[in-house]
């Protein structure tokens, strides 16, 4: 059969189409199966907060399907595009039309059936491995992982129904046979600059955000603007740049720079929209990696903020015997002995502002301050600190509070100390808001400047196994009858915060794999379609004269400048994000700035290296392009 033997001719012709799409929908089939057969485990429904876990993973799955489909799109007209010269040596052969279509469906199915076996084959094998991780990360014992067939059929018929829809838009998609790439910008100054101010009010965003409940829409706005900076920095304001180093006849009009130029104008013409594409993925993926990973690493802190102790109570009155005995006998039922208890007294937050010079405002809360005698603070600490009524003591656990008078409600102090440690602080109701502790001379002095009730807290530890603490905490909340506000244990919130931080590292990685692959394979076809579309001029620039040294020389430049300027960007999107990022972070009680510093290198060297790679494997396939002379015709790849 003709149409068989021309489709498996074509398919050698363009492997360097073929080959990278085959892998790509491999590991794509592959990471939407794990997805689906993570989803369908029982053991995450199970789970304290596993049916928030589990909506996530849909979400999480709609969006790679959504990334899936897009990608397919791109790579499907690519290859109609080198194919476009093949399609029409049929024609003028007399090929029958019903062929030629035969021929895109035999090419399609072959490339759907090798990824579909290839990828279920590679889900199938790893599937094991990322359950194994997953219980270490969310903290399950005994993670049940039996063999689904539903996960491995939905993938199955999905693909199937995307690769059919892939099959008509080739059927009815027709292109040229030259790539025209992207229309001439011709106000290229106001494009721009456009994107120049987008871009740097999203920075200025960022760089004056502060942790509040407008944190969250603030960061979103920031990602708008950016995002559409990016696109028109790269698509309008490279233009206007080169223009520029144009009309400089000393720097144009040089042997080397004139050629560097001129493509470098040529490609950002054409490929602009695809760069800041490029730039805004590597961007997505730093900073979901360097959230994700910040939370993971700062759970432990973030532990001992909202419990320093096993079991911490808040109520308005102090236990009685009666409720202590509640206590002791509730332990040794669950066969525990409880330690360190201590009760204390503070009043109840107030949440608002606090200014560089002390002010505190109600307006645009950030903080939540709460005000305790010290001779309570002297006796839990052991000190014996003696203070005015125009003095207080300060302690912040963000160590970022650096007061020398404090302001609240038309009461001035002089801060005379600020603490470095307190240990009956916690964050009150788990509160975004970040806790800060004053110290005052008297009782009076506190229900005078604060206006709010007292709190009585109780802290205690107890000894004993892990497996019976948790049991112990939930059926104390029950015989003490307090609420959520009231009560909070440490062996109740490890799990939840086990639950969505490491279901949030789960998708956060899930999801930087579909980003990288697809990345990947756009960086490749561009330059794949770049080396083809130069490789004429630069044969010309061979017959003018040019050694093969210089034009390594030219090839090298345009090339990595080209390929860097998304990492670039992407990178100083990322330094600009920080102190945003910190601050969406500080709502999560996350304030170790030196730690989210530190992921934030490591995850930028990690990202830098696998780029330097990318670069080096397709530079090489774009220089063999240009030098590439056996080319016969038959294919524009």
């Amino acid at each position: 059969m003709i149409a068989l033997k021309l489709a498996f001719r074509g398919m050698r012709a363009n492997r360097r189409i073929y080959v990278p799409n085959l892998i790509a929908t491999a590991l794509l089939v592959a990471v939407n199966y794990i997805i689906l057969a993570v989803t369908a485990n029982q053991s995450i429904h199970h789970l304290l907060f596993g049916k928030q876990l589990v909506t996530l993973l849909h979400l999480t799955f709609e969006l790679t399907i959504i990334i899936t489909v897009a990608f397919l799109v791109y790579v499907s007209s690519t290859t109609a595009r080198s194919e476009a010269h093949e399609f029409r040596v049929y024609t003028l052969l007399g090929l029958a039309p019903l062929n030629k279509r035969l021929i895109i469906v035999i090419r399609q199915t072959c490339v759907t059936v090798g990824a579909l076996g290839l990828g279920l084959l590679l889900g199938l094998n790893f599937e094991r491995f990322v359950f194994m991780a997953l219980a270490r990360i969310l903290g399950i014992p005994h993670f049940h992982a039996p063999f689904l067939g539903g996960p491995l059929v939905k993938c199955g018929v999905i693909f199937i129904i995307i690769s059919g829809g892939l099959i008509l838009f080739r059927l009815f998609y027709h292109p040229s046979g030259k790539s025209k790439g992207q229309p001439t910008n011709r106000l290229p100054w106001l494009g721009g600059i456009a994107g120049i101010l987008a871009t740097a009010t999203g920075y200025y965003l960022s760089m004056t955000s502060k942790p509040g409940m407008d944190t969250i829409p603030t960061f979103m706005l920031i990602n708008v603007l950016v995002i559409a900076g990016m696109y028109g920095c790269f698509i309008a304001g490279s233009i206007l740049v080169l223009n520029l180093l144009q009309h400089n006849r000393r720097l144009y009009y040089h042997r080397r720079r004139f050629i560097i130029i001129s493509g470098l104008r040529q490609r950002m013409r054409q490929n602009g929209a695809s760069l800041a594409g490029i730039c805004v993925m590597v961007t997505s993926v730093l900073l979901s990696m360097i959230a994700v990973v910040s939370l993971m690493a700062g759970e432990h802190s973030l532990i001992r903020l909202w419990n320093p102790e096993d079991v911490i109570t808040a109520t308005a009155k102090p236990f009685s015997p009666a409720q202590r005995q509640i206590i002791r006998q509730t332990a040794h039922r669950h066969h525990l002995a409880v330690t360190d208890y201590q009760q204390s007294v503070m009043t109840a937050p107030i949440m608002g502002n606090l200014t560089k010079n002390g002010q505190f405002t109600p307006t645009k809360p950030r903080y939540q301050v709460a005000f305790v005698p010290v001779d309570e603070y002297n006796r839990v600490t052991h000190t014996h600190y003696q203070l005015r009524d125009n003095q207080a003591l300060v302690y912040c656990p963000d160590n970022q509070l650096h007061l020398t008078a404090l302001t609240v409600n038309q009461h001035h102090f002089t801060v005379t100390h600020r603490l470095k440690r307190y240990p009956l602080f916690y964050d009150y109701q788990h509160a975004i808001y970040q806790p800060v502790f004053v110290i005052l001379s008297s009782r009076k002095q506190c229900a005078q400047t604060s206006r709010t009730p007292w709190l009585y807290t109780t802290f205690f530890n107890t000894d004993g196994k892990k497996r019976d603490k948790v049991r112990f905490a939930d059926d104390l909340q029950a015989r003490l009858h307090l609420t959520n506000e009231e009560y909070t244990a440490k062996y109740q919130q490890g799990p939840l915060l086990a639950t969505l931080f490491g279901g949030a590292l789960f998708i956060g990685i899930i999801v930087s794999i579909v980003f990288i692959t697809v990345t990947v394979m756009l960086i490749y076809y561009k330059q794949l379609a770049e080396g083809l579309q130069d490789r004429a001029r630069f044969q010309t620039l061979f017959q003018l004269g040019l050694s093969a040294r210089e034009t390594q020389r030219i090839v090298r430049t345009q090339v990595l400048t080209v390929f860097l300027l998304p990492l670039a960007g992407a990178l100083l999107n990322t330094c600009f994000a920080f102190p945003a990022m910190r601050s969406m972070l500080k709502l999560f009680s996350i304030y170790n700035g030196k730690m989210i510093l530190l992921v934030s290198l490591i995850t930028a060297g990690l990202i830098g290296i696998g780029y330097a790679l990318i670069y080096l494997l397709t530079a090489r396939n774009y220089y063999a392009i240009i030098h590439d002379h056996r080319i016969n015709g038959t294919s524009d790849w």
